[in-house]
């Protein structure tokens, strides 16, 4: 996946509780052009971050 600058980043947000499976998928998706924030293992976390509401 090749971006120039008209194109918007994809943000994704991992909800994994393996925290091993997390990591790979953060990986790969970062290989592949996406931007991936956080990685938390419930989404309750994520709701509870303040810096979350204007990142994802």
């Amino acid at each position: 996946m090749t971006m120039n600058d008209n194109d918007k980043v994809i943000r994704i947000l991992i909800v994994e509780d393996e925290a091993i499976i997390g990591m790979e998928l953060q990986v790969r998706l970062v290989r592949q052009g996406y931007e991936v924030p956080f990685v938390v293992d419930t989404g309750i976390k994520q709701l509870t971050r303040p810096e979350s509401c204007n990142r994802i």
